[in-house]
């Protein structure tokens, strides 16, 4: 970011000045002592797309010195951008994506993203075999929610991301409908992150069978996740075959 300062001295006296960080995030400055400098940021914690920080600037005389603070917003490169009603390519927060998630996850590994950022909403996927809409996980991509669709500031408890599986599909209890899918190859490198997700509505049939998320492994490598700071429900609470986290030959960290 580049931040140009301004300040004058009624006596017209040489100014010395200093940028600061009042926050916490290790904001470096390309020279803190320039009038005009440039602000950037080597690392963002985890799961945070977009990061306010407060930045000062002091001038001082050698006698008298004066304060200014500004906000700044830095937005994560490594994320890909998801809102309900985005109309753009999704690498940036002001140009968010509108497609599907599992396009979404296409389009951050093809642009070499390692998150997917996806605002407040609810997002209605499709389970089926073949041509669903339910979410496929993809090693080296992690999905993240909770967050606001007009700052992209992240709060999962006050920006709610839903993930539901419409579905009415009568899976079975080793193939259950899901909507979220786990499938060889995914590691634990990979995260389902701050979101509320819902499994689908099954059908009245005895050996009908739903999970919000299944966690299989095939003919490949282990399949593994982790699942962290979610909330799983299911839609038929009242059937034992609704399953919230099912691991077939699959593992999780769950926490």
């Amino acid at each position: 970011i580049t931040i140009t300062g301004n300040a004058t001295d009624a006596d017209n006296d040489m100014l010395t000045f200093e940028w600061t960080e009042t926050t916490d995030y290790g904001i470096q400055f390309s020279n803190s002592n320039e009038i005009n400098t440039t602000a950037s940021i080597s690392s963002f914690p985890e799961g945070i797309a977009v990061l306010e920080a407060t930045i000062s600037l002091k001038a001082s005389d050698g006698q008298d010195s004066s304060f200014a603070s500004m906000t700044v917003r830095f937005y994560n490169t490594d994320f890909f951008f998801v809102s309900i009603n985005g109309t753009g390519d999704g690498l940036s927060p002001g140009n968010p994506y509108g497609g599907t998630i599992n396009n979404a996850i296409a389009e951050a590994a093809f642009n070499l993203k390692t998150g997917v950022a996806i605002s407040e909403a609810t997002y209605n996927v499709l389970y089926a075999e073949s041509g669903g809409t339910h979410i496929t996980m993809r090693e080296g991509i992690s999905l993240y929610g909770g967050y606001s669709q007009d700052t992209w500031l992240r709060d999962i408890t006050l920006y709610k991301t839903v993930i539901k599986d419409t579905s009415d599909n009568i899976g079975s209890n080793y193939n259950p409908s899901r909507t979220i899918d786990v499938n060889d190859g995914v590691t634990y490198a990979t995260k389902i992150d701050g979101f509320t997700i819902i499994s689908g509505t099954e059908s009245s049939a005895d050996d009908s069978y739903s999970t919000a998320i299944f966690c299989s492994k095939g003919t490949g490598s282990a399949a593994a996740i982790t699942i962290q700071n979610n909330t799983i429900k299911t839609q038929n609470q009242n059937r034992t075959t609704t399953r919230g986290i099912l691991l077939w030959n699959g593992s999780a960290i769950i926490r």
